[in-house]
């Protein structure tokens, strides 16, 4: 629940500040490890 609140937060940080594309991974993470991006949830999102 807490990482929907990160998602719709980040969302709005996008809109408001015109970002392009946003990943949320965690440090040191693979390329394909990553809870979402801008395009969608990735493999670990579903993992919490």
């Amino acid at each position: 629940m807490n990482l929907d609140y990160v998602k719709i937060w980040t969302k709005e940080f996008q809109k408001n500040y015109n970002f392009e594309y946003y990943i949320c991974q965690m440090d040191n993470a693979n390329e394909e490890e990553y809870y979402f991006d801008s395009n969608g949830t990735g493999q670990l999102y579903d993992k919490l």
